[in-house]
């Protein structure tokens, strides 16, 4: 992965992330910890940006020399015009989490699909013999869809409730990767039947975040022993998904290690330096468990 040094000697650097409805976000929590601990002055803070401001603020972000910035729901996709240069993952991904700025150029990175990979990796979970299950459409999906399909996975199923976005997002993966990867609409029978046929599931929804604490994505009465369900949702620490998993003897994956995985890859592109991994997530775990 390519890195950008944007440390200096004088002077605080701004990051930040902009989303819209964000003001949950746990990512503060992590920079801020890892610029403190390499003695970088950089402060790391949220905003809230409605999608019709957003090409506004870009050309401000230009002018006033932000130093980086994370991008989340909703523009994720829509960023992608408005930067100067995209890398090849994230064009193939076909969306931008991640952003470095050099001089006034705005450069567009995917660190969503290490956040995938990292923690599938550090379980010996063996992408080529998978076969997946992504419920979404939009960029999280998208950072999913390219994760597994760029390392080997046989086949990849979509869900989404809107049925023609994961069409789009089924067909670029197939292009892009030339891997078998069907979609349908989410409903309760294509649910089913995709989790019978698959090891592996993602949820890349919001479903059982914020707000929707006591829903699931998906019915799990199909899950088992032999699934792996990763759900990219991290606020609360264990959504109703996860809880439900690991009843089944599923093997589970939380959403805060998706969280410091792409985190820890933006704050290397941001420096150029290793991230402090360790503290990242003391200070993650201290927040949403109230432990380290």
């Amino acid at each position: 992965m390519t890195s950008s040094s944007n440390k200096s000697e004088v002077g605080t650097h701004l990051y930040c992330l902009i989303g819209h409805n964000v003001e949950y976000s746990l990512s503060p929590e992590i920079h801020n910890a890892a610029f403190q601990a390499l003695g970088i002055r950089a402060v790391y803070i949220v905003l809230n940006i409605p999608p019709p401001i957003l090409p506004d603020l870009i050309s401000s972000f230009k002018r006033i020399g932000v130093s980086g910035f994370n991008i989340t729901i909703p523009h994720k996709e829509s960023i992608i015009p408005l930067l100067d240069k995209v890398d090849s993952l994230a064009t193939k991904t076909g969306a931008v989490n991640t952003v470095v700025s050099k001089g006034q150029k705005l450069y567009g990175y995917n660190t969503d699909v290490y956040g995938v990979l990292r923690p599938l990796q550090s379980r010996g979970v063996n992408i080529k013999k998978s076969r997946a299950l992504i419920i979404g459409g939009g960029g999280t999906a998208r950072a999913c869809a390219t994760a597994l399909a760029s390392n080997g996975c046989k086949e990849i199923t979509i869900l989404n409730r809107d049925a023609r976005r994961a069409g789009r997002l089924a067909t670029s993966v197939q292009k892009a990767f030339h891997i078998n990867c069907h979609h349908s609409a989410l409903n309760k029978v294509s649910s089913s039947k995709a989790i019978e046929n698959c090891n592996l599931v993602f949820n890349a929804t919001p479903v059982g975040g914020m707000n929707l604490e006591e829903a699931t994505p998906i019915p799990t009465n199909n899950l088992t022993a032999g699934h792996v369900v990763f759900d990219a949702v991290y606020r609360p620490y264990k959504t109703k998904l996860v809880r439900l998993a690991e009843k089944k003897g599923s093997m589970t994956i939380p959403g805060f290690e998706m969280l410091l995985e792409q985190g820890a890859a933006s704050f290397e592109l941001w420096t150029g330096l290793d991230a402090p991994k360790d503290i990242m997530r003391d200070n993650l775990m201290r927040v949403l468990v109230g432990k380290v």
